[in-house]
């Protein structure tokens, strides 16, 4: 193969590679666990999720009853799912209909059977974690750790999204642990666990327990560019929703 020719080849590579794109329409949802409510907000949850026709669903608080309809959905069912720890009857669950080079759970140091499903997208290389941290008012300590042990896990990926219920609020000292990362809410600061509006939440909140901001999307990715945190306030669990697009060139 001569130089020319060789240097032509090098220069299409350059152009394909660069011209890559690959869009990622993300929720996340703590679906709440109560089976018995559940009755009636599962169903409406699904429709919600499908409604957008995301194709990277990070859900919280998933119980058996949960996943049977999660897996009778003829939409959803089609989905590649990491699942999480079921060990306290119910766990995280992530889908995508986007292809997967690899998918598996983080083990995290918990007394809540906690433990945080990924995936890494087989295109863009980007490794995707959902999170659901210990979520007593004075665990700071133990989601320290869980937060490093994610970390830790997720150190070798350029890209990389860490999304959940991270059950800690604005302010917090767990929010320094993520200095490298981009907080897609930030800038808002909108309540996800909103006990003066949302009436399951005003159910399930600790005593004198407020407001917070406990949902959120992490992004460390150089080359990505993502729309502004999208709140959905639909009374389906405790938790509003959360969603964004990013882009990944």
């Amino acid at each position: 193969m001569n130089v020319k020719r060789l240097i032509i080849l090098i220069l299409l590579y350059h152009s394909v590679t660069n011209a890559f794109t690959e869009e990622l329409h993300i929720i996340s949802y703590n679906v709440y666990f109560d089976d018995q409510t559940g009755i009636n907000r599962y169903p409406e949850i699904l429709k919600l999720i499908q409604k957008e026709n995301y194709n990277i669903i990070a859900l919280q608080e998933c119980t058996p009853r949960f996943i049977e309809l999660l897996l009778k959905d003829k939409h959803l069912n089609k989905y590649t799912m990491a699942f999480g720890n079921a060990i306290h009857g119910y766990q995280n669950i992530l889908l995508t209909s986007l292809p997967v080079s690899k998918q598996g759970d983080i083990t995290l140091t918990t007394k809540m059977g906690r433990s945080a499903p990924y995936i890494i997208l087989e295109n863009s290389h980007t490794q995707i974690i959902n999170v659901h941290l210990e979520s007593g008012l004075f665990d700071e300590e133990a989601r320290k750790k869980q937060i490093n042990e994610i970390l830790d896990a997720g150190k070798n990926s350029d890209n990389l999204i860490i999304a959940g219920d991270f059950n800690f609020g604005d302010g917090a000292n767990e929010e320094l642990l993520f200095s490298q990362f981009y907080d897609i809410g930030e800038e808002g600061k909108q309540k996800t666990y909103d006990t003066e509006i949302n009436l399951l939440a005003q159910s399930t909140k600790f005593i004198f327990e407020p407001s917070r901001r406990l949902d959120r999307i992490y992004v460390k990715c150089d080359a990505c560019k993502s729309t502004k945190l999208n709140i959905i306030d639909a009374e389906y669990s405790d938790h509003w929703a959360i969603s964004t697009q990013i882009t990944k060139h």
